[in-house]
């Protein structure tokens, strides 16, 4: 067999195990969560599915799998094993427990025999697997941008759960986009900590919504960010995603990206579907290090729920919200709420400034140093 023939596309889970090797882990403990986790993960449905079309591999603290069939195999198996490990670690101590992270990553891969004669693979299909993994901590499920994007293609509810953290370069400076999977019954909702380095630091977000039209609930956004480049390399694309309360095709939303002189700015989109845009904005020039920088993004849309929430991805300087609304719009009830990241949430006691003109209303809330891995949600 040729080794062009040898290469195939794989979906790949990859894990192991947190604390594996930290002192207090005998030899036995280590045994028991290995033999544990191979027990959850052999006895799953999804892989004696497909027992012909995996391949199996094992790390010594973990595994990896790969699936031919459907990205769907590694997500709903990292789903499961997540359930499973949830039930086991109720009662058992900090050393007994087994805290998982997971990465997901579909790529090409040269289909091998090892030194016992399995199948194993080598190729970037699975490197970037491990990659997606080594920036989580303990439970979370990561996914790279091609998982996702194949996973919301399948079924678009999948985008329940996956959450875009960002880009992110890794240790040989190959950029990562990361989707952090996770709803209240699954995954670790915190922003991963130390392991991501991001390359910005905000100093300024503000988000502004203009009514347009009161009945429809049709609003212009406008979002605009000012943030300093702290690496050491040139920024030359910046994620966005924007979440929508009914389907919008980008010619109906009107969008605009451009920097601080108007120049308009290229885009790269990621994930187009009607609820949920993610894209990249495309510096002209790239950011050089150290500069500060500023642009702004612009849509249309209806939002006929009546509520923005904005998650505050890494410390930011200032942040400031507006809703300007028509004299059409009437009395609204107003309101904010400190959301933690499975959905709970509290009233603010941050109180707006109001300003009242002949034909609108402006309300602004200003926030100083809001903290990283917060949501704030306005309600209207």
């Amino acid at each position: 067999m040729s080794s062009r023939k040898r290469i195939k596309y794989y979906h790949f889970i990859f894990m192991d195990i947190v604390g594996f090797a930290r002192p207090g882990m005998t030899p036995a403990i280590q045994n028991r969560k290995i033999n544990f986790l191979k027990k959850i993960v052999l006895g799953s449905k999804i892989v004696k599915a497909g027992r012909n079309s995996v391949i199996k591999i094992w790390t010594g603290d973990g595994m990896a799998l790969g699936f031919q069939d459907s990205v769907e195999h590694p997500f709903k198996l990292a789903i499961e094993i997540d359930k499973h490990l949830r039930k086991y670690n109720t009662k058992k101590s900090d050393r007994n427990r087994i805290d998982m992270r997971i990465g997901l990553h579909s790529g090409t891969v040269e289909v091998v025999r090892d030194i016992n004669n399995e199948e194993n693979a080598a190729g970037p299909g699975i490197i970037i697997a491990q990659r997606v993994m080594s920036f989580g901590d303990a439970g979370h499920i990561l996914a790279s941008d091609a998982v996702t994007m194949n996973l919301i293609d399948i079924n678009p509810k999948y985008g329940d759960a996956l959450h875009p953290i960002g880009t992110f370069h890794d240790k040989h400076g190959q950029p990562l986009v990361l989707y952090n999977i996770y709803d209240e019954h699954t995954g670790n909702p915190k922003v991963p900590k130390e392991k991501i380095v991001a390359p910005t630091e905000h100093l300024r977000a503000e988000r502004e919504i203009q009514i347009l039209d009161s009945q429809k609930m049709l609003v212009r956004h406008t979002h605009t960010y000012v943030f300093k480049n702290t690496s050491e390399e040139e920024v030359d694309a910046l994620m966005s995603s924007v979440i929508l309360d009914a389907p919008h095709s980008l010619k109906q939303m009107k969008l605009q990206t451009f920097d601080r002189h108007k120049k308009p700015l290229g885009r790269k989109i990621i994930l187009d579907i009607p609820r949920r845009k993610d894209y990249y904005v495309k510096p002209n020039p790239p950011i050089k290090p150290g500069q500060i920088y500023t642009y702004t993004e612009s849509y249309s849309a209806r939002e006929p729920e009546r509520y923005f929430e904005y998650f505050v991805p890494k410390e930011t300087g200032l942040f400031e919200f507006a809703l300007i609304c028509p004299q059409s719009a009437g009395d609204l009830s107003l309101r904010i709420y400190d959301v933690d990241p499975v959905g709970e949430q509290r009233p603010s006691t941050i109180e707006p400034e109001i300003a009242r003109y002949d034909d609108k209303t402006e309300i602004r809330w200003v926030i100083d140093r809001p903290k990283k891995g917060k949501y704030l949600r306005f309600e209207w």
